[in-house]
């Protein structure tokens, strides 16, 4: 037959074990979530394109305006975006900070590709005055809005890089001042 004492022993080893056990977890999940936002931070500084892409568009939309055709590659990274959306699970308290990067990152590969569309219909396009002055005029357009949408995505990047600044000090600021640099030449 158990004692008292027994049954104790018993539960205080269990109920060790189960703090022992969650705070293995908390130590995991707080690894994790340090490893991504630092992973985000060297992604989004490597890949930092904001002023190269708002030149590229003005140089498009020049070049589209003359007649001429200017083709260039733009890309964003769905690294960015699949860290951002994982930091999300992991961290619901600022789930919206890393949300908004992800939506404003859809936009813009969204526009992106109806851009690409527009170019392909206006170089393989049969010779008609009319039609190909309404195409350029709706590029010009999509330039625009492309423009905007990749500020309000360098806005959301920089509150991301902001808010994993503000968890981890020791990051280089440099990328952030970058940005927010650009951000002012280009509102203006």
């Amino acid at each position: 037959m158990l004692e008292w004492a027994d049954v104790w022993k018993i539960l205080l080893g269990f109920a060790s074990s189960l703090i022992l056990i969650w705070i293995k977890e908390l130590f995991v999940h707080y690894r994790q979530v340090v490893g991504l936002q630092k992973s985000l931070w060297s992604m989004m500084e490597f890949e930092s394109d904001l002023e190269e892409f708002l030149a590229a568009l003005e140089r498009m939309k020049a070049s589209i305006s003359e007649g001429n055709m200017r083709l260039v590659a733009f890309d964003v990274p769905k690294s960015i975006t699949s860290a951002a959306e994982e930091l999300a699970h992991l961290e619901p308290k600022n789930a919206y900070i890393y949300n908004d990067l992800q939506t404003h990152a859809e936009i813009v590969r969204s526009g992106l590709t109806l851009l690409r569309e527009l170019l392909k219909s206006l170089a393989t396009m049969k010779p008609n005055p009319d039609d190909e002055i309404r195409l350029r005029k709706a590029i010009i357009g999509q330039v625009d809005i492309l423009r905007s949408d990749r500020l309000s995505l360098g806005r959301a990047e920089v509150r991301v890089m902001e808010h994993i600044k503000g968890c981890h000090p020791g990051l280089n600021k440099a990328t952030v001042d970058k940005m927010n640099i650009a951000l002012a030449k280009f509102n203006a």
